[in-house]
């Protein structure tokens, strides 16, 4: 298996943690023996621009990140119908190392238990990967919706700080 292929295997794993549910119906088109390109891969699961996404979704008030820690090479998004979320894709060259995921959503996973205090005093919810191959993953709540950032860069300490900082960013704004 080449390095693409585990790349779009280890995004489609993503997706369905992030869904709970399978990417695609039936049968899986993203499998393939031929080798497919980011673009195809993502349009395949559905994903589009951000500017198609945002007015699919209709949610007043939604903020993203004004600085991605790492040079954005490829950006999607995608809307859940079924789960009234949205999530945004950001992807270096190196997605592998360099990919910053970000879920909006109008409900929390009823599994969040609060354990990372933010600077503002609120409590928020996050999971600190301690081996390289897997994110580091904040949720908290602002206004009405529940933001998930998912940011895997393999560099332990600093990702868990950028993803702090980021989750702090999109809390700040008013």
């Amino acid at each position: 298996m080449n390095n693409m292929s585990k790349i779009v295997i280890s995004i489609l794993i993503m997706m369905v943690l992030w869904n709970g549910s399978s990417v695609v119906e039936g049968k899986d088109p993203i499998s393939t023996e031929q080798p497919m390109s980011v673009e195809k891969a993502y349009e395949l699961m559905g994903y589009t621009d951000f500017d198609n996404a945002l007015k699919q979704y209709n949610k007043k008030g939604l903020i993203l990140p004004s600085d991605i820690p790492f040079k954005v090479a490829y950006q999607y998004a995608k809307v859940d119908p079924d789960t009234s979320s949205i999530n945004f894709e950001y992807l270096g060259e190196n997605f592998s190392r360099n990919h910053l995921s970000i879920k909006v959503s109008p409900k929390s996973n009823p599994d969040y238990k609060n354990n990372h205090l933010m600077s503002s005093g609120e409590k928020a919810w996050m999971i600190e990967a301690t081996r390289p191959e897997y994110p580091t993953i904040i949720s908290f709540k602002k206004k009405d919706l529940f933001y998930t950032v998912m940011l895997h860069m393999g560099m332990k300490p600093l990702e868990r700080s950028l993803a702090i900082q980021i989750a702090e960013e999109l809390k700040d704004v008013q």
